[in-house]
């Protein structure tokens, strides 16, 4: 569990720190930021809700290693594509 939480950090300190940075010396490309740091904010939930969550499913005794797999592979895609898209409309810069 510890391993997925720092994964997680580890990409939210990468988003943050890309978006500052792009940001601030190219503001021209704020659009771009936003959209980089979305991507990086899925993928570190993607990978570490799904790692915790595949601990508890690997108890199970019936369930073959192929098919672990294939949850994970769903878990992982299920969760990039509603935290990208979540969080993408969820903060999105307002125009005015």
């Amino acid at each position: 569990m510890l391993k997925s939480l720092l994964t997680f950090f580890i990409f939210l300190l990468a988003s943050l720190s890309t978006r500052v940075i792009i940001m601030t010396y190219y503001p021209q490309y704020t659009y771009f930021a936003h959209v980089f740091s979305t991507f990086l904010i899925s993928i570190g939930m993607a990978f570490s809700i799904s790692s915790m969550i595949m601990k508890y499913i690997s108890f199970l005794p019936t369930i073959s290693p192929k098919m672990k797999k294939q949850i994970k592979i769903g878990l992982i895609t299920l969760i990039f594509a509603s935290t990208l898209l979540e969080t993408y409309y969820g903060s999105m810069p307002q125009t005015q």
